[in-house]
């Protein structure tokens, strides 16, 4: 006879933690909506301005058929546009235009729009803000915010919740004895197998972190009272566009110049948790952290302020979770300090400035750190660069080195 007792307890847990994920999930899908529906009617106006842009005559391009331009022209229809906002039935009405044609004009407008939705990057204009794109940027910082408080895994949310709650279902037979009494063989045996997989689902680390996390997003979300948006949008405009970019949907190709395809392939493939980044990275930033992943020694040379320490960051993060123990940051003193912080913040660790790294003699191995991080401040430049020609039980020993900045200098 089971122990009904102890099963109630969990299926309490499982039921808790479900209506829990449940709940920050449909929220960040409503978000999404919103924020999708918002983005493409502010791009809208954008892109029938640029149909009204294209001369009619563009779409001689788009079919083999001869347009009757001229004809067209004389009835006001001189843009893309004009055609794109025309129906059929009023096309046929002009002289000289069959069906087949206006059908045809129809169609390649209507592609030419989709063409160009598609190219159009959306921006914010803080001078001519309109109403869409207010609410754009409240549905985004909203967005933002529980994604933040989620650390990257709002994907992983919803596979979880449904996991659970089917579980919670098969398992009902389990809820009292006397449900238990009137079940049939066939629900009783898979009760005890739902029940099985939940102990099982719960007992793992990733469930209870997922878990803990849409308790904090569901907090967030009750008791935010965020910066206004505008303002807030000035000071943060980079964690808005990234989250835009990820529901945007867009997919920019690489430049096959410089990636073979099958690098590419194995840098998507390069597996990635960001759960401990308490941001949400833009898409050139995964794929430049699963880069300096795949490579090995790589220099990230972004422009300052695209993140180049996050990327770093996740690049240690990912190390860590493949076992690596010990890392090396070597920085300027004027960075020092906000190292230090990023790296207790990120990957909390005992970390030593400018230590005395007794770990790069191979027979100091220290057991009781589980992670150690040195920060050394030291000017690399290309004249004592020759230090990292180091031995293989140095390298046997760190997981990760970061050079914040190599400087060369030319002799005159």
């Amino acid at each position: 006879m089971p122990k009904f007792k102890d099963i109630r307890k969990q299926l309490e847990e499982a039921k808790r933690i479900a209506t829990d994920l449940d709940a920050i999930a449909k929220l960040d899908e409503s978000l999404v909506r919103r924020s999708q529906e918002n983005l493409s009617s502010a791009k809208r106006a954008a892109v029938l301005e640029k149909l009204a842009s294209l001369p009619i005559e563009n779409m001689k391009d788009a079919t083999d058929s001869s347009l009757r331009v001229e004809t067209l022209r004389k009835f006001g229809l001189t843009s893309v546009a004009s055609i794109y906002h025309s129906s059929v039935g009023q096309l046929e009405k002009i002289n000289g235009i069959s069906a087949e044609s206006a059908r045809e004009l129809k169609f390649i407008a209507e592609r030419m729009h989709d063409a160009v939705a598609d190219s159009i990057a959306y921006g914010v204009n803080l001078d001519e803000l309109s109403v869409d794109d207010l609410n754009l940027l409240e549905n985004v910082q909203g967005l933002e915010g529980i994604r933040s408080k989620l650390r990257g895994n709002h994907s992983k949310l919803r596979p979880l919740a449904d996991s659970i709650s089917s579980g919670l279902a098969q398992a009902k037979p389990l809820s009292s004895r006397f449900i238990w009494m009137l079940s049939g063989s066939t629900k009783r045996a898979k009760a005890l197998d739902a029940i099985s997989n939940i102990a099982m689902v719960l007992g793992e680390p990733n469930t209870m972190l997922l878990a803990s996390l849409a308790n904090d997003a569901l907090n967030y979300a009750e008791t935010k009272r965020p910066d206004p948006v505008v303002e807030d949008f000035k000071k943060r405009s980079s964690d808005y566009y990234a989250v835009l970019e990820d529901i945007g949907g867009s997919n920019q190709q690489l430049d096959q110049r410089h990636f073979d395809k099958e690098l590419i392939k194995k840098i998507e493939d390069c597996e990635l948790d960001l759960s401990r980044i308490k941001a949400t990275m833009r898409k050139y930033q995964v794929f430049g952290t699963k880069f300096a992943l795949t490579q090995k020694r790589v220099i990230i040379g972004d422009e300052m302020g695209l993140g180049k320490t996050m990327q770093a960051m996740g690049v240690l993060t990912e190390r860590e979770a493949q076992g690596a123990q010990r890392f090396l940051v070597i920085c300027p003193a004027s960075v020092l300090v906000n190292w230090e912080r990023e790296l207790l913040d990120t990957l909390p660790s005992e970390v030593w400035t400018n230590p005395k790294l007794k770990w790069l003699d191979p027979a100091a191995k220290s057991g009781s750190i589980l992670r150690e991080v040195a920060l050394v401040t030291l000017l690399i430049t290309v004249s004592n660069i020759h230090i990292f020609k180091l031995g293989a039980p140095f390298w046997g020993l760190v997981g990760g080195v970061i050079v914040h900045q190599i400087v060369v200098f030319k002799k005159r």
